[in-house]
C-alpha cells in the first residue's frame, strides 16, 4: 500500500556542524581534544512515578545549553518505551489517544482538538514511521507557538512496576530529548481532621487521617504517624474504610492514657507510609497542617480556715487548700497556693464567712489550668478574754464615798476593749466600808467577767497640818533650791509621803521622811530646774496609818535670770574713713548645760577711724 505524507517534512537526525562547535589541538604533543556541546532541548514529566490509569503530562522546552533546540512551530515526535527489558505493545485509549509504545506527533502551538490518526485528502494514512499504521496527531495543550509543547500519555495497566523512557524528536530541528520515569507506586494524598478544632485540656481528642489513592481500585494500606510539630504523638496501622476508596486511620489522645494535649496551640499533621499489597505499592504522603487549640481547664478552688479568738482584725489563717475531687487531670502536679484569707467582719461570731483572695495555681502542670474562683468557707471567731484589774480601798474615814477602781485592757487599737463596760459596784462612806461586787460585760467580742473586792474605811483619829519652806526665797536660774515640807500632828509621828508641786506640775515625791519627832516629820526635795520667774510651791501629804492627809499653803519662789558675759571678735579692714567694724565671732560665757542661748544683733565700731593695730 502506498502512503502519502501529509507534511512535506524531511526527517533528519544528522547534525550539521554549527559555527560555535570547536576543536582544541595542542602542538606538543599532538593530541586532539574535542568538546561535546551540552544538549539544549529537554523533555520532562510532571511526576517521576505514576500508577496505572494515571495520565502523565509531558512537556518539551529549551535551555540555554550549547546544543540543538526545539524550533517554534515545528512537528515533534513522542514515544514512550520500556527500559526494563519487558515486552510491551502499542495500543490506544478511547478519548485519550495513543498508548503503550505507539508514537504520536504534536505541532507546537496547534491544539484545541482530540487526538486522532492522520489521513490525507485522499483518505490515505499518513505514515511517517513507515510502520504501516496511520500516525497519531495529538494537540499542543498550551496552544502557544513558543518552542514548548505540552502533551499527555495514558499509563496503562501493562506498565505496572515498569521503568520507562519518553523520547521527543524535533522533526525539523533534529533536537532529541529523553526523560526516564517509572510506574512503580500508587500515589496517595493524606488529609488530617480533628474531632474538635478547639478543645479543653483533659478532653479526649481524636485525630483522623484520610488517605486517598491517586488511582486504582484498592484502598490504601499502610500506617500513619501523627505529629504535633516535630513531636510524634502516636501511630497506627489500623484503618477503616472511608468514602469511596479512601482509608481512614485514627488515634485518640485521652487523659485515661495520659496522652492528653497540653493547653496551647498545636500544629498537627499526619504522615502516611504505604506498603505493597499484591501488585499495588502505595506511595507515602504527608497531610497539610491543622491547628488544634487546647484551652486551659477552668478550676474552682476550695480552702479551710482556722477558728481563732477575737484579735481586733479580720485576718484568717488557712488550714488547707484543694481543687476538688476529680477536677485535676490524671496525675497532674497542680496546687492552689498563696493568697490572703479574711473574715467578713472582725467581730466574734460562729460560722463567719471567710474569703481567700490572691491565691494562684502552682505546680509543674499549672499552665494547663486557669483559676476561675475560690469558694468561700466558714470559721468561728471566739470571744477574747480582756485583762480586767479591779482594786479595793483601804483608808481612813473622811466623810467621802469610796469604792473600787479598775482598768480594762483589750485587743482593740490602743489596748481598748470596744463595746465592753466595767461596773465597779457599790461605794461606801462610813466605817467599816463593805464589799464591792464588780461586773465586766464584754459585748460581742469579749467574755463577761465578775468578782468582789473589799472597801475598808478605818476610823480617822489624827489630823495633820503641812507647811512648806524654801532654802532661799529668791534664787538665780540654775541654782539648786531645797523645799522642805513639815507635817505636824497633835500626837504621834506622822508617816506617809509628800508630793511637791509647782502650781499643778509635780516636781517630785519624797517617800522617806528626813526627820521625825514627836508630832512632827519632815520631807524635802531639791531641784535646780526652776525656770526664771515666780513659782507657787505647795506640798501634799499622803498619810498612812491613822493620820489624815493634808496640803500646805503656797509659798512664792522667785527665780532671777542668770547673768551672762558676751564677747566677740572683729575682722581687720583697710582704712575707709569710717569706724564701722564687721563681727566675726560671738561667744557667751555662763550658759548652763544644754540650754540654747545665742548672742545676736548690735553693731561693732572701732574706737577711731584711723589706721592702727590692736584697735578697740
Amino acid at each position: 500500500m502506498k502512503f502519502k505524507k501529509l507534511f512535506n517534512l524531511k526527517k533528519s537526525n544528522r547534525r550539521e556542524r554549527r559555527a560555535n562547535d570547536f576543536v582544541l589541538e595542542s602542538l606538543e604533543p599532538r593530541v586532539m581534544l574535542s568538546v561535546t556541546p551540552m544538549p539544549a532541548a529537554v523533555v520532562t514529566t510532571d511526576h517521576l512515578d505514576y500508577a496505572p490509569t494515571e495520565t502523565a503530562v509531558i512537556t518539551t522546552s529549551n535551555t540555554s545549553g550549547d546544543g540543538l533546540q526545539f524550533s517554534a512551530g515545528e512537528l515533534v515526535r513522542f514515544q514512550v518505551t520500556r527500559t526494563d527489558g519487558m515486552a510491551d505493545a502499542a495500543s490506544t485509549t478511547a478519548d485519550v489517544g495513543p498508548a503503550g509504545n505507539a508514537p504520536w506527533y504534536v505541532i507546537d502551538g496547534v491544539g484545541g482538538f482530540t487526538a486522532h490518526q492522520e489521513f490525507d485528502a485522499m483518505g490515505q494514512a499518513v505514515d511517517r514511521d513507515a510502520n504501516g499504521v496511520a500516525d497519531w496527531i495529538a494537540p499542543d495543550n498550551d496552544l502557544t507557538v513558543n518552542s514548548s509543547i505540552s502533551t499527555t500519555w495514558f499509563v496503562e495497566e501493562q506498565y505496572r512496576h515498569s521503568s520507562l523512557l519518553v523520547t521527543a524528536e524535533g522533526q525539523e530541528s533534529g533536537a532529541v530529548a529523553t526523560q526516564s520515569f517509572t510506574d512503580a507506586n500508587i500515589t496517595t494524598s493524606t488529609a488530617v481532621t480533628s474531632s474538635a478544632a478547639t478543645s479543653t485540656y483533659g478532653d479526649d481528642v481524636t485525630f483522623t487521617a484520610t488517605v486517598t489513592p491517586g488511582t486504582g481500585t484498592v484502598r490504601p494500606v499502610g500506617s500513619v504517624q501523627f505529629f504535633d510539630g516535630a513531636a510524634l504523638l502516636d501511630s497506627t496501622a489500623i484503618s477503616s474504610p472511608g468514602v469511596g476508596l479512601t482509608s481512614t486511620f485514627a488515634i485518640t489522645l485521652s487523659s485515661l492514657t495520659l496522652t492528653q494535649l497540653k493547653a496551647g496551640s498545636h500544629t498537627i499533621h499526619a504522615v502516611f507510609s504505604g506498603v505493597t499489597v499484591g501488585a499495588d505499592t502505595f506511595q507515602n504522603s504527608t497531610s497539610a497542617n491543622i491547628i488544634q487549640t487546647v484551652n486551659q481547664k477552668a478550676l474552682v478552688g476550695n480552702f479551710g480556715a482556722e477558728n481563732r479568738f477575737y484579735n481586733g482584725t479580720t485576718s484568717a489563717n488557712v488550714l488547707f487548700t484543694d481543687l476538688g475531687i476529680g477536677t485535676v487531670v490524671g496525675l497532674d502536679d497542680v496546687q492552689l497556693t498563696g493568697g490572703i484569707a479574711t473574715f467578713d467582719t472582725k467581730d466574734a461570731g460562729l460560722n463567719k464567712v471567710v474569703t481567700l483572695t490572691g491565691a494562684t495555681l502552682t505546680g509543674v502542670d499549672a499552665s494547663n489550668y486557669s483559676l476561675t474562683s475560690v469558694n468561700t468557707t466558714t470559721a468561728d471567731i471566739d470571744k477574747a478574754i480582756a485583762l480586767v484589774t479591779v482594786t479595793g480601798f483601804n483608808g481612813a474615814f473622811d466623810g467621802l464615798p469610796h469604792g473600787a477602781t479598775g482598768t480594762v485592757i483589750g485587743l482593740d487599737a490602743g489596748g481598748a476593749a470596744l463595746g465592753s463596760s466595767l461596773n465597779l459596784g457599790a461605794t461606801f462612806i462610813t466605817v467599816p466600808g463593805g464589799t464591792a461586787n464588780w461586773t465586766f460585760l464584754g459585748g460581742i467580742n469579749y467574755t463577761d467577767q465578775s468578782g468582789s473586792v473589799a472597801i475598808v474605811i478605818n476610823a480617822a483619829s489624827l489630823a495633820t497640818t503641812t507647811t512648806v519652806s524654801a532654802s532661799a526665797a529668791t534664787s538665780t536660774y540654775g541654782d539648786a533650791v531645797t523645799f522642805t515640807a513639815t507635817v505636824s500632828a497633835a500626837s504621834g509621828t506622822p508617816t506617809g509621803t509628800v508630793s511637791f508641786f509647782d502650781g499643778t506640775t509635780l516636781l517630785g515625791i519624797d517617800s522617806i521622811a528626813d526627820s521625825t519627832g514627836v508630832g512632827t516629820s519632815t520631807w524635802s526635795l531639791t531641784t535646780a530646774g526652776l525656770t526664771a520667774g515666780v513659782h507657787a510651791i505647795h506640798a501634799v501629804f499622803t498619810a498612812t496609818g491613822t493620820f489624815l492627809n493634808s496640803t500646805s499653803a503656797d509659798i512664792s519662789q522667785t527665780v532671777s535670770q542668770k547673768s551672762l558675759t558676751g564677747s566677740f571678735t572683729a575682722a581687720n579692714k583697710v582704712y575707709d574713713t569710717t569706724t564701722t567694724a564687721v563681727v566675726q565671732t560671738r561667744t557667751l560665757v555662763g550658759v548652763l548645760g544644754a540650754d540654747v542661748v545665742i548672742l545676736t544683733g548690735g553693731s561693732a565700731t572701732f574706737d577711731t577711724a584711723n589706721v592702727g593695730t590692736g584697735k578697740l
